[in-house]
């Protein structure tokens, strides 16, 4: 007797095959632990074109609980106008995050760090990482490397796993300036 076991899109119902079915792993603000669902390929390009860029704060106020708050970055320029964020981060010491082993849960969507940095940062105007998408905001050095080297900076984003930038999109525009 054998068994055959059907898997379909927990978002569309579709059926998919072994080359189309994605896993996906969902931490959401309102469910306490981590979820899984299963979707197509292109029901997940859906979700990585719709890429925001969140800032997370862990919140340590005296006499009450530690907080989280995540923060879209363009809201956090408008929370605090007359401050160049940016610029605060820069000089900001590194965090010591409790049972952390030193290695970033991001680190495998994130670029390793220039060679020979000493705080570890990623220099996103570097011809080794412009283009790809990261916190903060893009500084002219990058968005004018960007801009001169389009199709270096889209090799960068695809060796990351990210989209290609696109001229037309309003968006990319206003980033680099295009």
């Amino acid at each position: 007797m054998a068994v055959r076991q059907i898997v379909v899109s927990d978002l569309s119902g579709v059926e998919l095959t072994d080359e189309d079915h994605t896993r996906v792993v969902v931490e959401h603000p309102d469910v306490s632990v981590p979820l899984e669902l299963d979707i197509s390929r292109s029901e997940a390009q859906l979700l990585q074109d719709s890429t925001l860029r969140l800032v997370t704060f862990s919140i340590f106020a005296p006499n009450e609980p530690p907080r989280r708050a995540v923060v879209e970055t363009r809201t956090l320029d408008k929370l605090f106008a007359d401050v160049d964020f940016d610029r605060v981060l820069e000089g900001a010491r590194k965090a010591d995050r409790p049972g952390s082993s030193g290695a970033s849960r991001a680190s495998r969507a994130t670029p390793s760090p220039v060679a020979g940095a000493s705080d570890g940062r990623v220099d996103y105007g570097s011809p080794e990482h412009a283009g790809i998408l990261h916190r903060g905001r893009v500084t002219e050095r990058e968005a004018a490397w960007v801009r001169s080297n389009l199709e270096q900076a889209n090799a960068n984003r695809e060796r990351v796993g990210q989209p290609p930038i696109d001229p037309d999109d309003p968006k990319e525009q206003q980033r680099y300036g295009l």
